[in-house]
């Protein structure tokens, strides 16, 4: 935690007793908010500075406050006091069990959205904006994020196999044998059904000392031994085998969650298409293109998250 002092002088502003009495109100209720409405309220990215500007005078006796803020990853707390002793303390996110929810959202949009702490808190530094450290992370990642992807892609695919029972499928499977940076940690297999393009199962292997490139096996790579300065630009991403389960399930909701998609138009209604080149035929085809994704099951993802943290049941649609 850091904490800042700052003497909030030449004030023109202060909070009266009744709205102050409303805000604190507010603030109590904060910590019983309902999952799905800590979820779905809107985040700013507002500046200390133009923050501080609202707490400069005491709400009783209108003198001035001498504030001190700290952090406790993304949350922000002031404290402040004014020469007659009258206190103020606020904390500015809803809290679930002690945990800023600010902190599990965040990181559930970097789990969510196939991205990694390090991108993120590398612009968060940029922006100087406080964030919680990379354990904390994969704590909360491991803690209440896994658990409810898993929960989700065991939902999808029950839902999935009872919209299959009894109908002819056409199977197909690919391998991949390589991770983000395609470092070949991981190979994962999917099998899809060709007809409805729906993913009814995977299967996630943790490649050791041999892999497959179409034509034999291996037992290490072609190049030689490369530099520590080689592999730190190579920018290699390696995740746990938990995490990478949570990105390939992840993956899998998105797809079959997406594969009904009307075609898309144009403004005067007209069917969109776009040329694409085949690497298999060498030659330039015409596809449809589809809608935009629709990601509104992450917002339902996000709220069992937080009623997770908070010690109730994964219950998802």
């Amino acid at each position: 935690m850091e904490g800042t002092v700052t003497d909030v002088s030449d004030a023109s502003y202060c909070l009266s007793q009744e709205t102050v009495e409303t805000e604190e109100e507010h603030l109590s209720q904060d910590r019983d908010l309902d999952a799905k409405d800590i979820a779905g309220s809107k985040t700013y990215l507002v500046y200390e500075s133009s923050l501080l500007r609202l707490m400069r005078k005491c709400y009783v006796c209108r003198q001035i406050v001498v504030l001190k803020t700290s952090t406790r990853g993304t949350l922000l707390v002031v404290q402040g006091s004014c020469p007659d002793g009258h206190k103020l303390c606020w904390e500015f996110q809803p809290m679930v069990k002690g945990i800023a929810s600010g902190n599990l959202a965040l990181s559930a949009a970097i789990l969510f959205c196939g991205l990694t702490y390090t991108k993120v808190a590398n612009r968060a530094m940029l922006l100087n904006m406080p964030i919680f450290s990379e354990s904390t992370f994969h704590r909360l990642q491991k803690e209440y994020l896994y658990p409810v992807v898993h929960t989700a892609y065991v939902q999808q695919q029950r839902t999935v196999t009872e919209f299959l029972r009894g109908k002819p499928l056409q199977l197909s499977g690919d391998g991949r044998c390589d991770s983000p940076g395609h470092s070949a940690k991981y190979c994962t297999y999917s099998l899809m059904d060709s007809v409805t393009d729906l993913i009814l199962d995977y299967s996630l292997v943790q490649v050791t000392e041999q892999w497959g490139d179409g034509d034999g096996l291996f037992d290490k790579c072609a190049h030689g031994t490369l530099s520590c300065e080689e592999i730190r630009a190579k920018l290699w991403q390696y995740f746990s085998y938990m995490g990478m389960q949570a990105r390939t399930e992840l993956a899998i909701i998105d797809h079959n969650h997406n594969t009904d998609r009307e075609q898309a138009v144009t403004a005067a209604g007209q069917l969109r298409y776009k040329l694409e080149y085949s690497k298999r035929t060498k030659k330039w085809v015409v596809k449809a293109i589809a809608e935009h994704k629709q990601h509104d099951y992450l917002l339902d993802m996000m709220s069992s998250s937080l009623d997770y943290m908070a010690g109730m049941r994964i219950l998802l649609t």
